[in-house]
Parts: structure tokens; C-alpha cells; sequence
């Protein structure tokens, strides 16, 4: 009787172990890790895991997979900012668990930037990893120091005309003077009207350190540019560095200036007919906004160099505001004038304003052009201020 009633009991718990084991679903696909490495072992295990990598290393990324099913398709999206780089798929030849490894190098050297990888499991995002391409160890820190837009540069791509203003025939090159250490990538990007000109995008890298230097983008057209406002971007290694707006115009930038010429200072120069002028004897200032102006000053019987004028009045200047800041001192050129140039932003009553201060050294007189404007109007004025310094000449 009892091997009776066990036989039955035992054939039901298999029933039911068996029933069991039909009504449980096989376990899903899942991607349960993603690693970027310096290398990948033979399986594809990370192997000196990372976040950053020399412009000239491979990139490794592993990715542990848990229950693929043969025909799984794993990806990886490999991207440089928002510019997709590059795309692998592995498809699983059988079914199992493990790591896959994707392998991703150079043609020559990566930007420097920011960059992530996705990966996806059968088109569904399945996670992603940020990482970074720094600089090596030799190369100097990179920044952008001025960027202006002209009609010429001469031979070492500086700036020569400053305009802001063009015609529709004419290039526009945007000159920018910059510190790049090796590797380095700067961009420009240009706009009409807020659309971008995908043709005009232009890319410079640089294969040495390069201080104090300058390189010319330009906007050449084919045919006659549509009139109307555009911008210029300029990107350093990924990240937006400076944006300067300018306009395309049949009619001329000085079509509302008025003649100013003081035979006592020496010197004339074209402003806007509806500005405030105040003149002394040694100065005269030209007022746009009560926050807003260019003066012209006359020293007579200077000592030293344009460039150690400028010194003395900077250091002058940072006795009376301790956060004033320089951000760029330099050889410029206007109208056949070759000045000295220093940049510069400072604080007062709470608000942060932009100036540009020019000296030159003719004879027995030292002239210095000043400008000033609240930095978040900076853009604006400065069309104005550019006809300006171009007009501006010494009797």
C-alpha cells in the first residue's frame, strides 16, 4: 500500500515541479554594466578603467550582457558633443552571458572635449557613459583671447580693417587670437538670420602648441550674401568661446556719421550724428547712452612706447577698481595707425563694463581712444565704436 500511494505522489510533484518549469519565462536580455577602459582583456573584461583619454589613445568600451538570445544585436553610438562619430553593432551568434567589447581610434588625433558612448540592446537604449579627451601633458593651456571680424588680414592672419558692417560682395574673415596648446580645436560656425551655414562651418586644429596666435576664418561667397544680420561663433574644443554679430548691408556704415575735427588735438573722426559731444582741452568724449561713450585724449611730450603708456595707465586704473580684469594687450592696426591695444573689463556701482583702450605715439603727442559700455550692451555698441576707431585720423 505504500509504494502505491508514493508512486502517485511523487508522479504529481514532478507534475507540478514540470508544470512549473513550463509556465516560467525565459529570463530578458539585459545590459547589466558599461565600462571604458585603457584596454579589454581576451574576453572583454575593462581592464585600467577610465573617464579620460589622450588625443591619440584608442577608446575600449566593455558591455556586460546578461541572457542574449542568439540574434541580439548590442550597439555602440559613439558621440563627440552632439556630432555622432561613429556606430558597431555585435549580433550574438548563440545565446549566453559575458562581456562584448567595442574598440573605437583615431584617424590621426581625437579633439579635446566631451564625449559619450550609448549603447542599446535591440534598438532600446540600454545606458551610456560620459567621458573626456584632455589635453597631454606637453601642451599649453588653450584660450581664446579676442575675436573681432575685419575686411583684410595681413600675413600672420591679423586682423587689419575691422569692420562690422559689410557689403554683399565683400569676405568676411573673423580673426581670432588665441593661446592653443597641441591638439587644440577651434570652429566656427556662421549664421544668417539665425539659421546656420552648414557649407561655411570651418575647423582648425593645432598640431603644436601655438601661443599668442592668430587664425583667420572667413565667410567667401559665390555669389552676392543675402543682406540682413549674422553671427559668427567660435567654439574652443567643444565649448562656445565667443560670438560676434554682424550685418550685410547695401548701404554704407557711415551713411549717419558726422565729421569731428579738432585742429587743436590733432585729430579727427567720424561719429554718430546723434550722439552728445563733451570737449576739454586735452579730451573729447562722445556719449551714445550715459553708460556708453568713445574719448578721444591728447598727451603731449609722452614718455615711452605706446605699450608702456598703456602699463601705466592700467596699473593706475587698478587702484581705483581692484576687479579690473585684462583679457587681452596687443599690436593693432586701423586706418594706416598702429596702436596698442589692451582689453579689459571692470566693476563699478555693482555692474560689470567692457573697454577697449588704444594708444599711439605720433611726433610729440600720445593719443589714447577709449571705449566703454556695460558689458551685457557690449554687442551692441560696438558697430558703432568699430566706424569710429576706422574713421579716426591724426591731422
Amino acid at each position: 500500500m505504500i509504494k502505491k500511494i508514493a508512486l502517485p505522489i511523487a508522479i504529481a510533484a514532478l507534475a507540478i515541479t514540470l508544470m512549473a518549469c513550463i509556465s516560467v519565462k525565459p529570463a530578458a536580455p539585459e545590459v547589466k554594466g558599461i565600462a571604458l577602459a585603457k584596454e579589454l582583456t581576451t574576453d572583454y573584461k575593462p581592464v585600467k578603467e577610465t573617464a579620460e583619454f589622450y588625443p591619440n589613445e584608442p577608446f575600449y568600451c566593455s558591455v556586460n550582457v546578461a541572457n542574449v538570445r542568439k540574434g541580439d544585436a548590442v550597439k555602440a553610438s559613439w558621440f563627440y558633443g552632439e556630432e555622432l562619430l561613429n556606430e558597431t553593432t555585435y549580433t550574438a551568434e548563440k545565446s549566453g552571458s559575458g562581456y562584448i567589447g567595442f574598440k573605437l581610434e583615431p584617424e590621426k588625433y581625437w579633439p579635446i572635449g566631451q564625449y559619450r558612448v550609448e549603447i542599446s540592446l535591440n534598438d532600446q537604449a540600454a545606458g551610456e557613459k560620459t567621458f573626456s579627451v584632455v589635453p597631454p601633458k606637453e601642451a599649453i593651456p588653450s584660450k581664446v583671447k579676442k575675436v573681432v571680424t575685419s575686411k583684410e588680414v595681413d600675413e600672420n592672419q591679423k586682423p587689419v580693417e575691422l569692420a562690422i558692417v559689410f557689403a554683399p560682395d565683400e569676405t568676411v574673415h573673423c580673426s581670432v587670437n588665441a593661446d592653443l596648446g597641441i591638439y587644440s580645436r577651434l570652429v566656427a560656425k556662421w549664421y544668417h538670420e539665425g539659421k546656420l551655414l552648414e557649407d561655411f562651418t570651418t575647423t582648425f586644429i593645432a598640431e603644436k602648441n601655438a601661443p599668442d596666435t592668430y587664425v583667420d576664418f572667413y565667410l567667401e561667397p559665390s555669389r552676392p550674401l543675402p543682406e540682413g544680420n549674422y553671427t559668427v561663433e567660435i567654439y574652443l574644443d567643444g565649448n562656445l568661446a565667443r560670438t560676434v554679430d554682424f550685418s550685410v548691408s547695401k548701404e554704407t556704415a557711415t551713411a549717419n556719421m558726422k565729421l569731428y575735427s579738432n585742429d587743436a588735438l590733432g585729430f579727427s573722426i567720424l561719429y554718430p550724428s546723434d550722439w552728445e559731444v563733451l570737449e576739454t582741452e586735452e579730451s573729447v568724449q562722445f556719449r551714445g547712452s550715459p553708460a556708453a561713450m568713445l574719448a578721444v585724449g591728447v598727451i603731449e611730450n609722452p614718455e615711452g612706447t605706446p605699450q608702456e603708456i598703456a602699463e601705466g595707465v592700467i596699473n593706475s586704473l587698478k587702484e581705483d577698481y581692484p576687479t579690473l580684469e585684462v583679457s587681452y594687450s596687443g599690436t593693432f592696426s586701423a586706418n594706416e595707425i598702429e596702436w596698442w591695444e589692451v582689453d579689459l573689463t571692470f566693476e563699478e556701482e555693482g555692474k560689470k563694463n567692457s573697454s577697449v583702450l588704444l594708444f599711439t605715439v605720433k611726433g610729440d603727442k600720445a593719443y589714447a581712444i577709449i571705449t566703454v559700455a556695460p558689458t551685457e550692451e557690449e554687442d551692441h555698441w560696438l558697430s558703432y565704436f568699430v566706424e569710429m576707431v576706422n574713421s579716426f585720423k591724426i591731422k
